[in-house]
């Protein structure tokens, strides 16, 4: 790729409108004009204590308690992982005429499977790097803090807050259509546990070829649900909070540059200690975000096309879940991408900003970067899922197409029967 080289200017430049609408919107009281107003450091941890008070409480974070360590790194994705063997060997089990009918059907009956599969992984993935996370939150204490992100905390409770409402709000509207409200079966007054041996047979129709139904079993296996749904949704969301904590970052670092406050001889340092910060960022979220992204395409195709099929919106409950977990799904991947393609986004304009560095403080060290910008490593610097894409703007749009034929695909497939 070819750089086009600049002469370096005589004055400043100013922040991108994009830059400024985004990240700097203080009020008085938020930015600090004085040297005694500025933190020396920003404790991470501390600011999203309560994020993470959230993640402990669904096992997804360990917690010093060896015990409950244990059984959140062990118990728990061992009862996902059995959840999907068994509804795998169910599903294997069925005749052909009904395993092969068409391919929306197929998605469906393995739907089950991949959502605990996904969800047991994401436990693992996370307390197998919790060492990462550790290392961001030292590293982060080590940067010089001239603006505090005062505004970090009540995003990490607010945004979180309303999407885990959400999906707990939901769930709850997917179990209940799963009970016979509205359609109850002729022998329901014959079955010894009545609604939940229904609800059994409904939601887990692989595991009744299998495995005759027992309230333990009914209830272990709700806890499953409850604790792969949270599992999703909380990878989703610690992208979405950990990228605005980095993104905010970078952008008070240019605006400080900008604005004289910290010297351009030192902006090479504190932006080597901010993708520092960015590739242990990256190797940490890259196994759950190429999970994520799968299962979240995955999702939205089947529930888009779920809501499109009238023999699924028989009833009005019906009609409302397809509807709600559609755009749920649709608002938490966009906050994922968003968040982490401005991270990217703020990654490439340092290259932009050095090109316009005043002819003051222009160095031998800022004129290599100019001249050979490949001298620095940054080519596709970012969130990515395990190499296999970054997440940036047009990332989003072919996220959509893959999703727009997918969902063709499945319109033309009902047509044809194997």
């Amino acid at each position: 790729m070819a750089y086009k080289i600049h002469e370096p200017s005589n004055e400043y430049r100013v922040t991108p409108p994009s830059l400024q609408a985004n990240f700097f919107r203080f009020r008085k009281n938020q930015v600090a004009t004085t040297t005694d107003d500025r933190v020396e450091s920003e404790n991470l941890e501390d600011i999203l204590k309560y994020f993470f008070a959230f993640a402990k409480l669904i096992g997804v974070r360990p917690v010093r308690n060896p015990v409950i360590r244990w059984s959140s790194f062990v118990l728990i994705p061992a009862l996902l992982l059995s959840h999907t063997t068994v509804d795998l060997v169910g599903w294997a089990k069925k005749p052909i005429s009904e395993r092969y009918t068409n391919a929306f059907e197929m998605c469906i009956q393995i739907a089950s499977a991949q959502f605990y599969g996904i969800g047991a992984i994401i436990y693992i993935v996370l307390h197998w790097r919790e060492s990462n996370l550790t290392k961001i939150f030292e590293k982060w204490r080590k940067l010089p803090v001239d603006i505090p992100d005062v505004g970090l905390r009540k995003f990490s409770i607010l945004v979180p807050g309303f999407i885990m409402t959400s999906a707990i709000l939901e769930n709850i509207c997917f179990h209940f259509r799963m009970f016979p409200v509205f359609d109850p079966p002729p022998d329901i007054n014959n079955l010894t546990w009545g609604a939940f041996q229904v609800y059994y047979d409904r939601h887990h129709t692989n595991w009744s070829l299998l495995v005759p139904f027992h309230p333990i079993l009914g209830t272990l296996l709700i806890l499953a649900n409850k604790f792969a749904l949270y599992a999703w949704n909380y990878a989703d969301l610690l992208v979405v909070v950990l990228c605005r904590a980095l993104a905010f970052r970078f952008a008070a670092l240019y605006r400080q540059v900008e604005d004289g406050n910290v010297p351009w001889t030192i902006l090479w340092k504190r932006y080597a200690q901010l993708m520092e910060i960015l590739n242990l960022l990256e190797a940490f979220l890259s196994p759950s975000v190429l999970l994520c992204f799968y299962i979240n395409l995955y999702a939205t195709c089947m529930q888009l096309h779920s809501w499109m099929t009238p023999e699924s919106n028989l009833y009005f409950l019906h009609t409302i879940y397809l509807l709600w977990s559609f755009v749920h799904l649709l608002v938490r991947v966009f906050l994922v991408m968003y968040h982490a393609s401005r991270v990217q986004n703020l990654v490439e304009y340092y290259f932009t900003l050095v090109q316009n560095c005043p002819l003051q403080f222009y160095t031998k060290e800022l004129a290599r970067q100019i001249r050979y910008p490949n001298s620095v490593e940054r080519h596709g610097m970012g969130i990515s899922g395990m190499g296999c894409f970054v997440i940036t703007k047009p990332f989003m749009l072919r996220f959509a197409s893959v999703a727009f034929f997918f969902e063709v695909f499945l319109n033309t497939s009902e047509r044809v029967h194997c």
